[in-house]
């Protein structure tokens, strides 16, 4: 099953949309490591705009841009179905509105998954 990622600055609650990586999450920690160097190359050139190889399947030409504006941020990787790294991202079924939600608590929790624990 395809799992696509990005970056997600947590900072600014805001994806790049500048990668689409099937199961790239472990290359993409690489990418956020060189993002200061992105950061710099936006500085000292004026270039936000470059075309480069990934292993991405999409990669736009817009990283570096994104990279100046969020590298010190807290930067991680993001699946398509909204869940990072270190967040559980198991289902649960809300009992009021009857929708499928992430469980957005940290990975290896103890207790249902949700927003509230209920014990």
């Amino acid at each position: 099953m395809s799992n696509y990622w990005d970056l997600y600055c947590k900072t600014c609650d805001v994806k790049s949309n500048c990668l689409h990586w099937n199961h790239g999450e472990a290359q993409l920690l690489d990418v956020i490591q060189d993002l200061p160097r992105l950061a710099a190359l936006a500085e000292h050139t004026g270039v936000l705009d470059i075309q480069f190889q990934s292993g991405s399947e999409y990669t736009s030409t817009r990283l570096i841009e994104w990279a100046a504006k969020h590298h010190a941020h807290d930067v991680r990787p993001i699946s398509e179905y909204g869940n990072t790294l270190d967040e559980c991202g198991g289902y649960w079924t809300c009992p009021y509105c009857d929708k499928r939600h992430l469980c957005k608590k940290p990975k290896g929790h103890e207790g249902n998954h949700g927003k509230h624990d209920a014990g």
